[in-house]
């Protein structure tokens, strides 16, 4: 991991890397030349408390991110049914997977779209193909 100290590195509790060439979602799709690639890592303080995990996300591009997944879940968040059963990296896969097509299939004007969507897309977009049957994204 290139950007991400978190204070607590003692407590690592897993770290990968994905390479997204392309992403899938009811039909819409994200086509990344040349891949995209994200590693990832998350900690956990001392008492072990799922809710208290968090994980640090570094693109490629420079752009680093952290959120907390089992509080998000345990918020309501259940994004490609993850939930406290599913192995982590699949949670994080799923946390990314939304972000990136959030970034780019949503308006920005959506409550929900933050300076992450703005980054992701900002970042991306020379280097996406986006394909939408429906082409109805923003």
């Amino acid at each position: 991991m290139n950007n991400t100290q978190p204070i607590f590195q003692e407590h690592l509790i897993a770290e990968g890397k994905f390479t997204f060439a392309w992403l899938n979602e009811c039909g819409r799709r994200l086509e990344f030349n040349p891949p995209l690639e994200v590693e990832w890592s998350a900690y956990n303080d001392s008492r072990n408390d799922l809710n208290m995990l968090m994980v640090y996300v570094d693109y490629d591009f420079g752009l680093t991110d952290k959120f907390s997944p089992y509080s998000s879940m345990f918020h309501g968040w259940h994004y490609n049914g993850t939930t406290n059963d599913t192995p982590l990296d699949e949670v994080v896969k799923s946390f990314i997977q939304y972000d990136l097509m959030h970034a780019f299939f949503h308006c920005s004007d959506d409550p929900n779209y933050t300076h992450l969507h703005w980054a992701l897309y900002g970042n991306l977009k020379d280097q996406t193909t986006i394909i939408d049957p429906d082409d109805n994204y923003c």
